[in-house]
């Protein structure tokens, strides 16, 4: 016998197969099925689309294209190939890009020089936080799912010193990226993808 529940948006009885898993609810599924949650996702993208203003970025008959860092119009050869691009080009052109690429890897090389860690430090760290990831306090493992992450990123000012490296899962260093603590901290009370105490992340984020 199939398992069958009543979709909340479009009041159709489908098959739970038809609806997203979703682990912080009882029956474990989303309240509503896929078809309708790819049309809010749609709708709520088309809205944003509007929103924004139209800006023409592209000339196909003399095959040139605007570059918004420089703001010059340059043919299509002096842009690099990019599939994620709707137009199959880079946004910007190769001297740009190229510019922008040595300055953020000079920022971070001038952050990390001079802060090197040994790894009796590290075995420090990890017997200071008892083998656990800081954020969901799950078992971390060297060579398995331990990460090491800059509690304040290197990208927002932070430091490659021992006072700012902690001990974080695979999962939680990836979902925690560019954030602040404190944003981390927002992010996983709107997603609930971790299940810890929120007094105790808290007291960690402020």
């Amino acid at each position: 016998m199939l398992d069958l529940r009543i979709c909340k948006k479009c009041n159709a009885e489908k098959d739970l197969s038809e609806y997203h898993k979703r682990k912080w609810r009882k029956d474990s599924f989303f309240h509503i099925c896929k078809t309708c949650s790819n049309e809010i996702r749609k709708s709520r993208t088309k809205a944003k689309r509007d929103l924004q203003p139209k800006i023409i970025r592209i000339d196909q008959e003399n095959q040139r294209k605007l570059c918004p860092k420089c703001d010059d119009w340059k043919p299509f050869s002096e842009f690099s190939k990019n599939k994620r691009e709707k137009c199959g080009i880079s946004p910007y052109c190769r001297i740009c890009y190229s510019s922008m690429m040595v300055a953020v890897r000079g920022l971070r090389r001038s952050r990390m020089k001079g802060n090197k860690i040994t790894n009796d430090q590290y075995e420090f760290l990890l017997e200071k936080y008892l083998n656990k990831c800081v954020y969901c306090f799950s078992l971390v493992k060297s060579g398995t799912n331990l990460n090491w992450d800059h509690y304040i990123p290197i990208a927002l000012g932070g430091e490659n010193s021992l006072g700012n490296i902690v001990p974080s899962c695979s999962s939680c260093n990836n979902k925690k990226n560019k954030r602040t603590p404190k944003e981390f901290f927002y992010y996983v009370m709107s997603t609930k993808f971790l299940w810890f105490s929120t007094n105790e992340i808290d007291m960690r984020c402020l």
